[in-house]
């Protein structure tokens, strides 16, 4: 009811948290003005917790189509025929530039993005290279997202200087067999429990509308 979302709304911004059970009723909504009404919660929980002026960020994609998963919402898999560009990891100089003709334009973040489940150890080390070129030579938040890590490496990317690391789990644990085949949602929430014990700031976000229930 309006009164319901109007009671939680409050709950929140006072520093409260709304339960599991509360959160399904809330996604079960569908009357087209309590949608509205949510809507607008929502967005004034966002700006009594944020700032009002955007977070610029800018990314790269460092390597391309060059991913053996066969993730069924990604472009980046070879076991699909997309329109997406091929190429192995970019030369140094190529992304260093990119990164500082978005610091140019006013970005305050620069994101490193490559294909596949991991990288080998030589586009690691590429990699380790350029973060700490790109601190030494912009102002930049450096974060990156990379597929799949082990302790070490994550100890060894915030050692060179990177910020924040892009991990997304998609959809839920039940859902993502069907989805992914080739690794699991283990393997997966393996990465992310390095970079949060490695001190690591997260970005782990998911995808609505790849056929699940609500």
């Amino acid at each position: 009811t309006a009164d319901a979302i109007a009671e939680l709304k409050e709950r929140v911004l006072n520093g409260g948290e709304i339960t599991l059970d509360e959160a399904l009723c809330l996604i079960e909504i569908e009357d087209p003005a309590l949608i509205d009404q949510l809507k607008g919660a929502a967005h004034d929980i966002t700006l009594a917790f944020h700032s009002k002026k955007a977070g610029l960020c800018s990314l790269i994609n460092a390597k391309s189509y060059l991913c053996g998963e066969d993730c069924g919402f990604c472009a980046q898999s070879v076991r699909f025929e997309t329109s997406v560009a091929r190429y192995e990891l970019l030369d140094a100089e190529i992304i260093i530039e990119a990164a500082k003709d978005a610091e140019r334009k006013g970005a305050q973040n620069f994101c490193l993005v490559t294909s596949g489940g991991a990288l080998n150890e030589d586009e690691f080390e590429r990699i380790l290279e350029i973060i700490e070129r790109l601190g030494r030579e912009t102002k930049l938040g450096i974060d990156a997202s990379l597929g799949f890590l082990t302790a070490e490496r994550v100890e060894r990317l915030k050692k060179a200087g990177l910020r924040r690391f892009n991990h997304n789990l998609q959809s839920s644990r039940e859902f993502y067999p069907q989805i992914v085949s080739t690794h699991s949602y283990d393997t997966r929430i393996a990465t992310l429990e390095y970079l949060r014990r490695g001190g690591m700031e997260l970005c782990s976000g998911g995808i609505l509308g790849m056929g699940e229930s609500r």
